[in-house]
């Protein structure tokens, strides 16, 4: 005996719902996997969050925005690992998907640095200021990278008094543009800058002691000593504080 089976025809608006439907399931579990390769590399478990991010890529049809944005996931994740040659490799993978991020280049600037490769940080600075000149942060980041190795101090200065301008309530830019001045024996304007950041922020260890190079530098040991003395009572961390000592021993 034939059986018969009547196929009814899904109507477009279910046929559409159910695409939808579809869809979102996929959405929704690419992201529960973002989140839990995210919550691995919080957890310091970096090779499975890498591995995580990985298989993302390999399984689910992503654009190249998308698939830029896991490179750079990787690339922090094995940065903060330790393993600046494969961050290195994954965000310019993720530069080229994404031509003309600034936060990806800054971020690859940041890894250079950390590496010591100042030329190369350098060049990934600059892509990121010309793809995004009116950042401030980017402008103070990359006046303190300058000012630390050796580069043009005017260029660092521009930038700095830039950010300061878009960003004046902003501690940290007015601690790099003292520093800049500092640099460039500036002396009463370093003074001025770290005195009012001084007045402002009294337990910032770091403050204090910048403060107390202008000091030295203008000649006034006594109160650079004083202050050094007060960076020292503000639990500066374990770099700062050898760097305090330091000088408290060539003042003294």
């Amino acid at each position: 005996m034939e059986v018969s089976v009547k196929l009814f025809p899904i109507a477009v608006p279910v046929l559409l719902l159910l695409v939808t439907i579809a869809g979102s399931a996929q959405v929704e579990r690419l992201e529960l996997r973002k989140l839990r390769a995210e919550s691995l590399v919080k957890a310091s478990r970096y090779d499975e969050g890498i591995a995580g991010y990985q298989a993302i890529l390999q399984e689910h049809p992503l654009t190249p925005k998308e698939k830029g944005e896991l490179y750079v996931f990787i690339g922090e994740a094995y940065a903060l690992n330790g393993q600046l040659e494969s961050a290195v490799e994954n965000l310019k993978k993720a530069i080229e998907l994404d031509q003309g991020n600034p936060t990806y280049a800054h971020i690859l600037a940041q890894c250079f640095a950390i590496a010591g490769y100042s030329e190369e940080a350098m060049v990934y600075y600059k892509k990121a200021l010309g793809w995004d000149p009116e950042n401030a942060a980017l402008m103070n980041n990359a006046a303190w990278f300058i000012s630390q190795n050796g580069g043009d101090l005017d260029e660092a200065l521009r930038l700095a008094q830039t950010a300061v301008r878009k960003k004046p309530d902003w501690d940290e830019v007015h601690d790099t543009l003292g520093w800049i001045y500092l640099k460039k024996h500036e002396t009463g304007r370093a003074v001025s800058v770290f005195q009012k950041l001084v007045e402002k922020q009294r337990t910032n260890a770091a403050y204090h002691y910048h403060y107390a190079l202008a000091l030295a530098q203008s000649g006034d040991k006594t109160a650079a000593l004083n202050h050094l003395d007060l960076a020292l009572s503000n639990e500066p961390d374990e770099e700062l504080e050898l760097q305090i000592h330091a000088m408290i021993r060539t003042l003294s």
